[in-house]
């Protein structure tokens, strides 16, 4: 007799966690805490869905740093060239971008979401929303799952509830009470993909201004931990390259570090030849930089720079405030410690039977893909094993 599972959450993860389970024979029931399954996933790529990136599994890995580890046998269960093959199958062919980033071919984030829910309708699962999830009770013979309509009992239990970026699309940070009532530890989650907030920069001018590219470092770390566009906004700093560092960012500030970004203006350009640039005549930097950057440059750091100073233009300063907090966050980072759960699996180290996927775990990567290919991988071994045994 087929097994029965819930999977807490109907975001990425939860919803290929459902999909994987009920392909492997389960009887799958999906309580959401939003009002729609898959709604944070219209407002990825800004609609258009990076459903994941053009690397190898290994290569993927890498990229992570040593939280990456944790990840190989989801990436043996879905790897990203796994992922494309699924969603191909579902209707959703894609393409790959100049950058490596994986797109759909129709650009449109809505399809995705159809897909994943045409999918789980087809194979049976049942689909619950605007449900709160108030308790998990470990039983002799399975799980009980707490909501609004009473105490329902289930063979297994798969926590996908995200984290707490975007709170009106579900992650609402609920499946960390969860999980931590039942013993499981919790890294503080700080937003990350996050705009962030200028503690000494007048940006009047320079709202709305993109340039590209910048390198950008943090706290006089001369080796940059980013390079992209950058954007300049009424409040401060955002753009692909500030959103990457900003999980770093946020991490420091929450521990009390004051953090100042450095940024390269010219990161193509030796510090050497924008001296003398500047030395000889500053105006030249009009045909090399953006005309407000230049003239706001002109009006201020320049005119005070002298030789032997640290260059304007190679490290142009900005102290950060505050992020613009989770409401403006794409990722969360933080989270229940991977060291709490098997990797082979995603079963927890304390409860058998119960498993974790997607954004509810201390793992999150750069732009590009990767967190909804951690979605995707993780939820897909979640709901897999959960069927297994």
């Amino acid at each position: 007799m087929p097994g029965t599972i819930c999977v807490t959450g109907g975001g990425p993860a939860g919803l290929m966690a459902a999909i994987a389970a009920a392909r492997s024979g389960s009887v799958v029931t999906v309580m959401d805490h939003s009002g729609g399954a898959g709604t944070k996933l219209l407002l990825t790529g800004g609609g258009r869905c990076n459903i994941t990136c053009f690397l190898h599994s290994a290569d993927f890995v890498r990229r992570l740093g040593p939280k990456g580890r944790f990840l190989g046998h989801a990436l043996a269960s879905m790897s990203p060239g796994a992922t494309r093959e699924f969603f191909s199958l579902a209707g959703v062919p894609t393409t790959v971008e100049a950058d490596g980033r994986v797109v759909p071919v129709s650009q449109r984030a809505v399809d995705v979401r159809r897909a994943l829910l045409e999918m789980a309708a087809t194979l049976g699962v049942r689909l619950q929303t605007s449900v709160d999830v108030t308790g998990i009770k470990r039983l002799d013979d399975g799980w009980a799952v707490t909501t609004g309509s009473g105490s329902h009992r289930f063979d297994k239990v798969i926590l996908a509830t995200g984290g707490m970026s975007y709170a009106s699309t579900g992650s609402d940070g609920s499946g960390y009470r969860l999980a931590t009532a039942l013993g499981h530890t919790l890294t503080r989650p700080v937003p990350a993909e996050v705009p962030l907030i200028s503690a000494d920069l007048d940006t009047s001018r320079l709202q709305g201004l993109s340039v590209e590219p910048v390198a950008i470092s943090i706290n006089a770390d001369r080796r940059p931990r980013t390079r992209g566009s950058l954007l300049f906004t009424h409040f401060g700093l955002s753009g692909p390259a500030v959103l990457d560092i900003s999980g770093d960012v946020s991490r420091m500030l929450d521990e009390g570090t004051p953090v100042t970004l450095s940024i390269d203006l010219l990161p193509d350009t030796p510090a050497k030849e924008v001296d003398e640039m500047l030395q000889s005549d500053p105006r030249c930097i009009q045909g090399r930089l953006p005309s407000r950057l230049a003239a706001f440059l002109k009006d201020g750091a320049i005119s005070d720079w002298r030789p032997g100073r640290p260059n304007p233009i190679k490290r142009f300063t900005v102290k950060i405030a505050r992020t613009r907090g989770f409401d403006h966050a794409m990722v969360t980072r933080g989270g229940i410690v991977t060291g709490e759960i098997d990797p082979a699996t995603m079963q927890s180290r304390l409860h058998p039977g119960l498993f974790f996927a997607g954004e509810i775990l201390d793992l999150d990567g750069p732009m590009g893909g990767f967190n909804l290919q951690i979605a995707w991988a993780t939820g897909h071994l979640a709901g897999t094993s959960a069927s297994a045994g």
